[in-house]
């Protein structure tokens, strides 16, 4: 066997031969390993997640290769509980056993982490920096309903573009990564653009496409609307509007006991005014056209009218 090798710049990783040529791991310990080791900090590898990337391994095989390395030193797992409440398992991938001299030890167990944000499962608690493909943001937390939204865009794609026709896999798979944008203020009309605008002139894959460009272009969250204060409200007593500055305690000052209308707060004041105002209006309205029963002979006075001879 001769070798052909390559001095590689970037996108690489560093095995050492003690796991690669190691003499008791299954071969897919080892292959699991090596992957464990070139994917990057943050990023989800539960059972699920790891069986679905490697190929021809059913997560029964997954969980006893990840046995065989915690065994041999490779790797650490231990559950630790957030702030909040959530529990979490913590992993620690080594490229070197135990035993070795070069090996570093983790972070004290017992010291607790302080906020879900300095974690380093960072895809669970929706920090999606770290994410290189849709697979890693399977466990962001979605808001309800968003995900249903997220893949009628996706189905509604082939209706703007025809190559974008998509599986319903395709739909599931893509579905978290869509949701993310509307979770982040993005209309679903803005999604369907981004997702279709400036594609190339012959699509090969679209799910593969449709994927990098939604983690490509995740835009940052956009701010709440600004919300203005309320000029108007109702007494929580008797129901009638008022101005909000003289709602102490939600309640007007006839409801207080400290006499109606006063300080243009609501009462009897106000609702004498309302009714005088209507009744203007509608004096106002009858004078300015009259009734079909009180036109002219001859003429038409509204639809339906009939013209008399």
């Amino acid at each position: 066997m001769i070798h052909i090798r390559h001095r590689h710049q970037r996108g690489f990783t560093i095995v050492s031969n003690h796991l690669a040529l190691h003499p008791t791991l299954s071969d897919t310990a080892i292959s699991l390993g090596v992957r464990l080791l070139a994917l990057p900090d943050g990023v989800d590898i539960s059972i699920k997640t790891l069986a679905r990337r490697v190929g021809g391994a059913g997560q029964k095989r997954v969980a006893d290769a990840l046995h065989e390395l915690e065994a041999e030193g490779y790797l650490r797992r231990e559950r630790a509980q957030l702030e909040c409440g959530r529990w979490i398992t913590r992993t620690w991938v080594y490229d070197q056993p135990v035993g070795h001299p070069c090996r570093t030890e983790p972070p004290s167990p017992m010291q607790p982490p302080t906020s879900p944000s300095a974690e380093p499962e960072a895809a669970v608690t929706g920090d999606v920096s770290g994410a290189d493909d849709v697979d890693d943001l399977d466990n962001v937390d979605i808001e309800p309903g968003l995900r249903g939204a997220a893949e009628e865009v996706l189905r509604g794609l082939v209706q703007r573009v025809p190559c974008l026709l998509l599986s319903a896999r395709e739909v599931r798979r893509l579905a978290p990564a869509a949701a993310l944008w509307l979770q982040r203020g993005v209309q679903r009309r803005e999604l369907a653009a981004a997702l279709t605008t400036g594609l190339p002139q012959r699509v090969h894959h679209p799910a593969a496409l449709l994927g990098r460009r939604l983690i490509d272009k995740l835009p940052d969250p956009r701010p709440a609307p600004e919300s203005f204060p309320a000029r108007l409200r109702e007494c929580a007593g008797c129901g009638r509007p008022g101005r909000a500055g003289a709602m102490v305690g939600g309640r007007c000052a006839a409801c207080r006991g400290t006499g109606p209308g006063e300080g243009g707060d609501c009462g009897s004041g106000v609702e004498d005014y309302v009714r005088a105002r209507v009744a203007e209006l509608r004096e106002l309205s009858r004078g300015a056209r009259p009734y079909p029963s009180q036109a002219a002979p001859g003429s038409r006075s509204g639809v339906g009218d009939v013209v008399a001879e």
